[in-house]
């Protein structure tokens, strides 16, 4: 402080020189003495300042440390955890060692975060395999305990159908009808029966492990088959629902390597989805359009309805398990979470969809190109 002083001082009977004024006016010990003593108070002061600003600023940083470290501590590895950042970050005022020390502190809190919400990520996924697993095997249990008796039903129809017709030779005229109404029930409960022994298979094969290497599939007739499963599915659940589906199909024939049941499964469930979404617009028929394409990588199905559309929330967790907007209709919320697995894992593919509120939604399939089968030759 002294030396600040006296540097003032100096500086100050340097001016008054400069001024012209005489040595002996300049350098009179009274006017020196103040000037010294006004540079020690002003770097005293200004040392107070400084030193309180230093010590501000380490308090903030020993601060938020210790804060962030007993939260670390009694948060890592739970699902409690919340993220530091937003709290515990220091402020940058500036660049120098203050500054860069802050910055570093805030990347490493950004950096425990994301590791921490990648761990989270991970044991969430953990708990849903294991939930899906468990599903899984439920399901091929019941659907395997389901399908003996539903053999001994569509057995028995079949064998009473034989008995009608031998019947129908030996009746008289006034049993004919009743033999005929025998036979026209039989015939439905078969019928009947073997689409439940249908869904059974079905179940079987979401339920299972597959096994087995992957065969072509021509994506026209998946895409054909599944769309005729998927009308008459819903028009026999839903009597007297109007729904119409436009199918486009890619005149190349495009074929990918995959699982045929696994595909079917997924475009089952993505057009009962689309004719489930249009239909709960009132007075409105409902319409799902399906286009097959291709470019010269992956083969591609759109599947797009004129249903209300998603809101962007219900948008960012739809492939989710086990999230679902159908709870009142009996909605698991594995559908679209199974589809993505098949299409991304099993295929690997990508099904995404886009969708706004009031235009529709639109998933899209898109599988690796294995090669085309063009009915048509090109001309020479």
């Amino acid at each position: 402080m002294i030396g600040f002083g006296m540097i003032v001082a100096v500086t100050l009977r340097l001016f008054l020189l400069s001024l012209g004024m005489s040595v002996d006016e300049v350098f009179r010990p009274a006017p020196l003495a103040i000037s010294v003593t006004a540079g020690f108070v002003v770097g005293l002061l200004n040392y107070r300042l400084v030193s309180r600003v230093v010590r501000h600023r380490l308090h903030v940083v020993s601060a938020r440390l210790l804060a962030a470290r007993d939260d670390i501590a009694s948060c890592v590895g739970t699902d409690s955890w919340e993220p530091l950042a937003p709290r515990y970050a220091l402020p940058l005022y500036c660049e120098d060692e203050f500054g860069r020390t802050a910055a570093a502190f805030n990347y490493l809190l950004s950096a425990l975060d994301s590791s921490q919400q990648a761990e989270r990520d991970l044991r969430q996924s953990l708990i849903d395999q294991a939930k899906l697993a468990a599903m899984g095997t439920l399901t091929a249990g019941v659907a395997h305990e389901t399908k003996n008796p539903l053999n001994f039903v569509v057995n028995f129809a079949e064998l009473n159908l034989e008995l009608c017709a031998e019947l129908r030779d030996v009746a008289n005229e006034d049993s004919a009808d009743l033999v005929a109404d025998l036979e026209a029930n039989t015939a439905k409960i078969t019928h009947h029966a073997q689409r439940a022994l249908a869904v059974m298979a079905t179940m079987l094969q979401v339920g299972r492990s597959h096994a087995g290497d992957a065969q072509p599939c021509q994506l026209n007739h998946i895409v054909e088959q599944s769309a005729a499963l998927a009308e008459h599915s819903w028009r026999a659940s839903h009597q007297g629902a109007r729904c119409a589906i436009h199918l486009e199909f890619d005149d190349d024939e495009p074929v990918v390597r995959g699982f045929q049941g696994d595909l079917v499964q997924v475009m089952i469930n993505l057009v009962m989805n689309g004719i489930e979404a249009a239909s709960s617009t009132p007075d409105q028929v409902a319409e799902v359009h399906i286009s097959v394409a291709h470019d010269d990588k992956w083969a591609s199905v759109t599947v797009r309805d004129n249903g209300p559309g998603i809101d962007p929330e219900t948008l960012r967790r739809i492939f989710e398990p086990f999230f679902t907007t159908k709870y009142h209709t009996g909605g698991t919320g594995l559908g679209l979470s199974i589809s993505k697995n098949i299409v991304d894992n099993r295929h690997q593919g990508e099904l995404g969809v886009t969708s706004e509120p009031g235009a529709g939604a639109r998933f899209v399939v898109k599988l690796p190109l294995e090669s085309v089968s063009a009915k048509t030759a090109a001309p020479a």
